[in-house]
């Protein structure tokens, strides 16, 4: 089974994580989009390897950064780096079509605007504002934490748990404003254009969402393929499910191009 190395980005020093090839147990067992979601598919995909900062069980110490760089780097692996999909317009309500590249689009977080403020960064993860607030960015056990909660009560959690001394108000730019240019969520509005109408509009891309939502639609089509590959090489849901994605889609390939379909 094929694993791929992750850099992960907003940790000390250099580090990075393993994530192995998704089967069909991992597909089967995504059951919504939220955060405890992703956080579960994680935990079945790292791998413990020689060097590796994070391992299974441990996706909920990921800040939320690097979390979004592993699912995306899933999502790359599972269906290519393009996007595309197709959305209805706000203006004339029609529906076009829109694709970007995902490589793309992580490659333009680093050569976006820097910030005026001076942001010292400190061991242990930790940053520090000129006015001596010092913070860190916010992991998965934060965002589990506030979980319920009004999303103005959720932002106040998230500060208090983050920020480790001192005042975070008084700069310039907000703290969120600051913490999303050091570490850069995959969930954004981005510019698109319909076709139609000739209407410019914001269309918001989480790629959490996006990839949990892919792999839960396409659950009908795994029990489909289970069926194939069990009526032609008759062998167990178990054998079936632990094949990785890729060699089972070879496989049902097969069948159904000797089957003519």
């Amino acid at each position: 089974m094929s694993l791929e190395q992750i850099p992960l980005n907003f940790v000390d020093g250099s580090s990075w994580a393993c994530v192995r090839e998704i089967v069909g147990f991992d597909e089967q067992s995504v059951n919504g989009t939220g955060i405890l979601s992703a956080i579960r598919l994680l935990d079945r995909l790292l791998v413990n390897a020689p060097g590796t900062t994070v391992g299974p069980g441990y996706a909920v110490n990921l800040t939320s950064a690097d979390r979004d760089r592993l699912l995306t780097a899933i999502y790359i692996q599972i269906y290519g780096s393009r996007v595309e999909s197709t959305v209805n317009c706000e203006n004339c309500k029609k529906p076009f079509d829109i694709d970007f590249s995902l490589e793309q689009l992580l490659d333009s977080f680093n050569s976006g605007e820097v910030s005026a403020i001076q942001i010292e960064k400190k061991q242990g993860g930790l940053f520090k504002l000129p006015n001596g607030c010092c913070f860190r960015l916010p992991k998965g056990e934060d965002e589990c934490a506030v979980l319920g909660m009004t999303p103005e009560d959720a932002e106040k959690e998230l500060l208090k748990r983050c920020v480790l001394k001192g005042d975070p108000t008084g700069e310039k730019e907000s703290l969120q404003d600051i913490m999303q240019e050091l570490a850069p969520l995959v969930d954004l509005n981005m510019d698109a254009h319909c076709p139609e109408c000739n209407e410019h509009q914001l269309i918001h891309f989480d790629i959490q969402h996006f990839l949990l939502s892919s792999l839960k639609q396409e659950q009908r089509q795994l029990a489909y393929e289970v069926h194939r590959l069990a009526g032609a090489y008759g062998w167990s849901l178990n054998e079936i499910l632990e094949l990785p994605r890729s060699i089972r889609r070879t496989y049902v390939n097969l069948v159904e191009s000797e089957l003519g379909l």
